[in-house]
């Protein structure tokens, strides 16, 4: 449960971001941002947050930093795939 409500809190996060930064008009841009903030989430948890939680070091790996990356990505394209669009 815990781990499914950080993903909601993060994608929010996300969506917060990118709609205070006005980034949300371009496909890859989104891509581009999604990927970043994956790699940023992976770096805070696995390598941040670690010093405090040791046991999130056997987690470190290609693995988790793909499924970061795909969360990121993924979150981004819902977020522009889902966001209102002005008529104009």
């Amino acid at each position: 449960m815990v781990h499914y409500a950080l993903g909601v809190l993060f994608g929010l996060a996300l969506g917060a971001l990118v709609s205070w930064l006005r980034l949300d008009s371009l496909l890859g841009r989104m891509e581009a941002l999604g990927a970043a903030f994956g790699v940023m989430l992976y770096l805070v948890n696995f390598h941040l947050l670690a010093q405090v939680f040791p046991w999130f070091l056997e987690l470190r790996g290609w693995a988790t930093l793909m499924a970061h990356l795909v969360f990121g990505i993924s979150a981004a394209l819902l977020y522009w795939k889902l966001a209102r669009r002005d008529a104009a």
